[in-house]
């Protein structure tokens, strides 16, 4: 399993939970304040100046990518004056405008090259000039044909067979009111972006995306061709989240273009690559910035169970809720509409069976390429005690010499705090084995235990401690977070 790749600012890094409150800071901003627009404009000016993995190291406390950046630095714009207005002005502007940070020339001459939905444009000079290879013998890069393809397939699949709503047209500011795809030469490991254009308000926003324009020397593991083609697609569905709601959550964002990526080109799982970092990171909130792409996986688990239907109906409400964070409300919508109960009762659900991806009956895509999720160690007689914050789970693995017939287990939570205690017996090998899960819920805190019939054959035994409040406050200690207790004891017949 090979490590995150850095899509745009794309920092999965894998931080310390302790610099993951259950606060505000997970939550899209309906405002942005002076202070955190400057910083959003001096990070997005780096990024499009700096070589973006050295960018990365040296901000791993600050899982965004380049696209929510210049979201902030938009949201932000209307308020700023002076050089902060003039500075997020220019990061704003399209490639071909010449007060635009990354004006990449004129245009070549067939550019742009468009059909009903998207125009592409490119420029013949220097390094920004994709590959003058014209195979077909139109004056047009075979390069400039494979983008305008992608983005006719992420049309065809995220419009039209899944439902979302078209992008809104941005009048002539590309010449018409097209989805403008630019393609330039990106700092090495910046993959892409989408930008709303300035000059705009309230959450529905036009906006344009810029690609690589080769994706070579990339530090990968697909192919050029297969990079562009995910990295179109999940910034396709970043325009067509701002069509949906520009103030949305971070996480709401990527894990939800992310997502995309395997329902445009299922032949290609990049998406893959970024379930590393959620799972070397279940004790986060789901909704943490910190393993926004690698939550995409909760999104294949609501689409397998609900349709895909329910990802677009998430953003298709978002802008009428009012709960806090925004995006739980949307899903909690969302999910209710598809005949679920909440987003907090089906992440009840999700953590156990993330800990056995390739169980039978999984409905995981690709659950033999999955990475473990992180693991502590459960010991008779010895309680496993943690904190978890809301919508953070913690699987604990039993030892072996600890599974007898009958295993007694408990759980002390805070009162008040939503939690359950999953127990699940894979019989068999890890590929294909049978699960026996069973659960203690916890709907109000306190304390419960039961005895569990150890399944004759059992190979592994893990015991999940969820936390699956979806209250978030300002400290970790405040609403839906606290301290978690798990014991378990062997009873021998």
């Amino acid at each position: 399993m090979s490590k995150p790749r850095f899509r745009s600012l794309a920092l999965t890094l894998l931080v310390t939970v302790a610099v993951l409150p259950a606060s505000a800071a997970a939550q899209g901003p309906a405002s942005v304040d002076a202070a955190e627009a400057r910083q959003a404009i001096g990070l997005a000016e780096a990024a499009l100046s700096t070589r973006t993995e050295t960018f990365a190291s040296s901000q791993a406390n600050l899982a965004r990518d380049l696209t929510m950046l210049l979201r902030d630095v938009a949201i932000a714009a209307p308020s700023l004056s002076g050089d902060l207005a003039e500075r997020a002005d220019e990061l704003l502007r399209r490639p071909t405008d010449k007060r635009d940070r990354d004006y990449f020339g004129k245009e070549a001459g067939p550019s742009p090259v468009c059909d009903s939905q998207f125009c592409v444009h490119w420029t013949a000079k220097g390094r920004n000039a994709p590959s003058l290879k014209d195979s077909s013998g139109d004056n047009v890069p075979d390069y400039v044909e494979q983008v305008l393809a992608a983005a006719v397939q992420s049309f065809l699949v995220e419009n039209t067979n899944l439902g979302w709503e078209p992008a809104p047209s941005d009048g002539k500011l590309g010449g018409g009111g097209e989805v403008d795809i630019y393609i330039t030469s990106l700092e090495q490991g910046l993959f892409g972006f989408a930008a709303t254009d300035p000059k705009q308000k309230g959450p529905t926003r036009h906006s344009y995306l810029v690609l690589d324009d080769d994706y070579k020397g990339f530090k990968a593991s697909a192919p050029p061709i297969e990079l562009m083609q995910a990295t179109l697609a999940h910034e396709y569905n970043h325009v067509l989240q701002f069509g949906y709601d520009t103030f949305q959550d971070i996480w709401m964002f990527e894990a939800s273009a992310t997502w995309m990526e395997e329902s445009v080109f299922p032949e290609i799982d990049d998406w893959i690559n970024f379930v590393d970092s959620f799972a070397a990171l279940p004790v986060a909130p789901l909704i943490s910035p910190d393993k926004m792409y690698g939550t995409s996986i909760f999104y294949h688990w609501l689409s397998a169970r609900y349709g895909p239907g329910v990802i677009e109906n998430a953003w298709d409400v978002s802008r009428s809720i009012k709960k806090k964070p925004r995006s739980i409300g949307a899903f909690d919508t969302a999910i209710a509409a598809a005949g679920g109960s909440s987003l907090a009762e089906e992440f009840a659900a999700f953590a156990p069976a993330s800990t056995e991806w390739t169980a039978a009956g999984s409905v995981f895509p690709n659950a033999d390429k999955l990475p473990d999720v992180d693991r502590a160690k459960l010991r008779s007689g010895k309680a496993f005690k943690t904190f978890l914050d809301p919508l953070a789970y913690q699987p604990l693995t039993v030892r072996s010499s600890d599974v007898k017939e009958v295993v007694e287990v408990g759980a002390k939570v805070r009162a008040g705090v939503a939690a359950s205690v999953a127990i699940v017996a894979r019989v068999g090998p890890e590929d294909g084995g049978t699960l026996t899960t069973e659960t203690i819920p916890l709907p109000k805190g306190g304390k419960a235990s039961t005895q569990f019939a150890v399944p004759a054959g059992t190979t592994r035994l893990t015991v999940v401690a969820i936390n699956q409040d979806d209250r978030f406050g300002r400290t970790r200690n405040s609403y839906g977070g606290g301290p978690f207790t798990v014991t378990l004891k062997k009873i021998v017949p």
